[in-house]
C-alpha cells in the first residue's frame, strides 16, 4: 500500500505519521509544497522559501501527476488538496487588487479542489486531515464558545468570508474523502458527524529526553506563541506581572523567533510551560514538553472532552485554567513543592508515551487504511 501526505507539514504532522507508517510497513512518504522546518528531514520538499510561485504551480501539478501514477492512498493535510494553491481565492475580500494579484487568484479559483473528482475516479483513496484554523469557523465559535481565539484575535486573523470557503472546503471533503480526521476536538463540531478526533503523533518518544532541572527559588515558566493573539500571550504576560508586583518569585521565558531546537531546550529548562489558553485543546509544542517531563498550563474546553477517546479524558495530565484564571494558577504553582511538580512531569510523560506515541498511532489507523482500499 502507498501513501502520499501533502501537500503541506504543518508542525511535523504530515511527516511523523508518514515516518510511522513506515516503521509498520506502508510505503508512505510526506511530500511538501512549501517548507517544513518542523519535518525533522522526514518531508521531500519541493519548493524552498527563496522559490517564487511558477516554480511552486510546476512543483504543484508534478506532484498531482505523480500521486495519480504511484499511490493508492492521498492523505492531506492543512485544509489542501494536491490542486488548492489557495484555501480561499476570493475575489471579494473587501480590497484592491492589481492585475497580476487577480490573475492569480482566477487560477486558484478555475483549479480550486480539481484533483479529488480525477483521484476518485482513478480509485484513489483520500483522507484529510484537519489541524485547527484551517476549518475552525469564526462565527461558530464566537456563537457558542464564552473563550474563544475569535475573541481575542484582530480583523486580519479571520480574513472576510474565511468562514464561507471553510464551508465550502469542508462540504468538497465530505464529498470525495474517504475518512475525515481533526486534530483538535474543537473542529468535530463543523465537520461531518462521520469525522473523527486523531492524537498528534509527530514525535518519537526516544528523540525526546527529560533534562534535570537546577534547583531554584522561582517558579520557571516557558510559553511559546506562534500568534500571541490567538494563543493568549497577553493573559500570561500580564499574569506574570501581577505576581511579580506581589513578589511571587518566577522566572518568565517568552520563546519567540527562534529555531524548534532552541526553543525545545529552553522549554526542557522550565518548570511549567504555558500553552493555549484560547483553543481549548492543547498544541503539538505540550506534547514535546510533555515527553520532556515539563508540566503543562492550558485552557481545555469541557464540552469538547466527550468528543475525545475516554482514556485521553481520564488521564489528561494537564493543569486546566482559563485566560482569567492564570494568576491564580501560577500562584499555586509556585508553592508547589518541586517533588510534586517533578511527579506530575513523570505523569506528564507516560501520558504522551501512551497517547501521541506516532507507532502507536500509526498501528490505529492502519486498519483504516486496510478497511479503505478493497473496492
Amino acid at each position: 500500500m502507498r501513501v502520499l501526505h501533502a501537500p503541506i507539514d504543518i508542525g511535523g504532522h504530515a511527516s511523523g505519521l508518514a515516518a510511522a507508517q513506515r516503521l509498520i510497513g506502508l510505503d508512505a512518504v510526506c511530500v511538501s509544497l512549501y517548507p517544513s522546518p518542523h519535518s525533522l528531514g522526514r518531508a521531500q520538499e519541493l519548493c524552498g522559501s527563496a522559490d517564487g510561485i511558477a516554480h511552486r504551480e510546476l512543483a504543484r501539478w508534478r506532484l498531482f501527476w505523480r500521486a495519480l501514477r504511484e499511490f493508492d492512498v492521498i492523505h492531506l493535510y492543512f485544509g489542501e488538496s494536491l490542486l488548492m494553491p489557495r484555501r480561499r481565492p476570493d475575489l471579494r475580500d473587501g480590497k484592491p487588487i492589481g492585475p497580476l494579484e487577480l490573475a492569480r487568484r482566477l487560477y486558484a479559483r478555475l483549479i480550486w479542489g480539481a484533483d479529488l473528482p480525477v483521484l476518485r475516479r482513478l480509485g484513489k483513496r483520500i483522507i484529510f486531515s484537519f489541524l485547527g484554523d484551517d476549518v475552525r469557523m469564526q462565527g461558530f465559535t464566537l456563537a457558542n464558545f464564552e473563550i474563544a481565539i475569535a475573541r481575542e484575535v484582530d480583523g486580519t486573523y479571520y480574513p472576510p468570508r474565511s468562514d464561507y470557503w471553510k464551508k465550502k472546503l469542508i462540504a468538497l471533503a465530505d464529498r470525495y474523502a474517504d475518512s475525515i480526521l481533526a486534530y483538535n476536538p474543537d473542529l468535530l463540531h463543523c465537520l461531518p458527524s462521520r469525522a473523527r478526533f486523531i492524537p498528534y503523533s509527530h514525535i518519537f518518544p526516544e528523540t525526546v529526553k527529560a533534562q534535570a532541572r537546577r534547583p531554584s527559588q522561582y517558579l520557571r515558566v516557558a510559553h511559546a506563541p506562534t500568534s500571541r493573539a490567538a494563543k493568549g500571550t497577553r493573559f500570561v504576560t500580564s499574569a506574570v506581572e501581577e505576581l511579580r508586583k506581589n513578589g511571587v518569585p518566577i522566572e518568565f521565558d517568552l520563546i519567540e523567533n527562534v529555531s524548534h531546537a532552541e526553543a525545545m531546550q529552553r522549554i526542557a529548562r522550565a518548570d511549567v510551560f504555558v500553552d493555549q489558553l484560547l483553543a481549548g485543546w492543547y498544541g503539538g509544542a505540550a506534547v514535546e514538553a510533555m515527553l520532556m517531563e515539563v508540566p503543562i498550563l492550558a485552557y481545555i474546553r469541557e464540552s469538547d472532552l466527550p468528543l475525545v477517546p475516554e482514556s485521553i479524558q481520564a488521564e489528561l495530565p494537564i493543569l486546566r485554567t482559563t485566560p482569567s484564571g492564570v494568576v491564580d494558577a501560577l500562584r499555586k504553582l509556585a508553592d508547589t513543592p518541586s517533588d510534586e511538580l517533578a511527579a506530575l512531569g513523570r505523569r506528564s510523560r507516560e501520558f504522551a508515551l501512551r497517547e501521541h506515541d506516532p507507532v502507536g498511532v500509526a498501528r490505529r489507523l492502519s486498519a483504516d487504511l486496510q478497511f479503505l482500499i478493497p473496492r
